[in-house]
């Protein structure tokens, strides 16, 4: 199944993505902060404790200690919600959205001017990552084409 998953991003480029999506038929899901220990496999299949199921109300931004890059972030952990610091980027996941589809939610997106800091695909290697560890994959690339340029 087609869709894509937002992470970190704002309510006016989230509504303006839903609803391109929504005309291609694209599933589109924004995931929340307490997800983010959770691998990208997990979250693409729609794995993902409701509030109800986890005790706790959902207040949208959980904030604590740990941060984004935090080596100590176990993947997989699904039974433990994030509480550390959001990534400041937004992020979007592509998972099994085809080429024609892909191509043109790249080109509405910019003939749009809707601005998201990351765009992935989901991979059989990334599957296996938390969202954590892709953001720090993505900000690893990102350091070093900026550092060839």
């Amino acid at each position: 199944m087609e869709q894509v998953l937002l992470f970190q991003v704002q309510h006016e480029e989230a509504a303006e993505i839903v609803n391109l999506l929504a005309a291609m038929k694209v599933k589109c899901r924004e995931i929340p902060v307490h997800a983010y220990r959770q691998t990208i496999g997990e979250l693409a299949k729609g794995k993902q404790p409701s509030p109800v199921e986890r005790g706790v109300p959902d207040t949208g931004l959980h904030r604590g200690n740990g941060e984004a890059g935090d080596p100590q972030v176990r993947e997989g952990t699904a039974a433990a919600d994030y509480q550390g610091e959001a990534p400041n980027e937004s992020l979007m996941l592509f998972c099994d959205v085809g080429e024609k589809h892909f191509n043109r939610i790249l080109s509405q997106l910019r003939m749009r001017a809707v601005r998201i800091d990351y765009k992935a695909v989901l991979t059989p290697v990334n599957k296996e990552w938390n969202v954590l560890r892709l953001y720090a994959e993505l900000a690893r690339e990102k350091a070093e084409y900026e550092r060839m340029r």
